[in-house]
């Protein structure tokens, strides 16, 4: 099991504060749903996204490798 990244669509505010942040680059804007999501292959489960989002939108989700 690993943490990935993940975003509340409905919480998210599209200030890219996440994105900037990100050492992983795994955060993408999904042009059809017109919002942000977390690449879970490139999402190394730092937490920088949670620490800093101003909108508390981010959270960490455990996967199966």
């Amino acid at each position: 099991m690993r943490q990935v990244g993940s975003i509340d669509v409905v919480r998210c505010m599209m200030c890219r504060t996440c994105v900037a942040l990100c050492p992983g680059e795994a955060i993408d804007f999904d042009k059809v749903g017109y919002c942000y999501k977390v690449n879970e292959e490139k999402c190394i489960g730092c937490g920088k996204c949670i620490k800093f989002c101003p909108y508390g939108a981010t959270s960490l989700e455990q996967r199966e490798d």
